[in-house]
């Protein structure tokens, strides 16, 4: 399957991911800091649309690793329209963790935010590597 549109898409969101999720282990405090800020602006359903944007060519993607990138990918989808309903909600979800939540807590979600996304992104280079490379 050499369909560059696919191969670049691959390879740019694995190196986005892993950028975002070794952040969050680096500091997970800042980036907590950066969620809410990003959470709470007025342009956050934005967010929504990018959900959609990028997990769609996971869906119909034909590679390696494919049925793990399609259950990825149509979880991603679907939580799309939720942010883009319901970006209120999301922000009280955030309030209402720091509220109950103490800063150990907060760090570990974090934390597992980061794991997911290092786990998806070799996911994304494995998959990448053996359909592009890999005869």
């Amino acid at each position: 399957m050499e369909n560059l549109i696919f191969k670049y898409f691959i390879f740019l969101l694995a190196s986005i991911q892993i950028l975002i999720g070794l952040t969050e282990l680096i500091a997970p405090v800042l980036s907590y800091g950066l969620w809410k800020k990003w959470v709470g602006n007025r342009y956050f359903f934005v967010h929504g649309f990018f959900l959609i944007a990028a997990g769609f060519p996971l869906t119909i993607y034909r590679g390696y690793f494919s049925g793990i990138l399609f259950a990825i990918g149509l979880i991603i989808v679907l939580t799309g329209p939720f942010v883009l309903i319901y970006p209120e909600k999301i922000r009280a979800l955030f309030s209402e963790a720091e509220k109950d939540l103490n800063q150990k807590s907060i760090k570990n979600l974090i934390y597992f935010d980061a794991a997911m996304r290092v786990v998806f992104s070799l996911i994304l280079f494995v998959s990448f590597y053996r359909t592009f490379y890999v005869q």
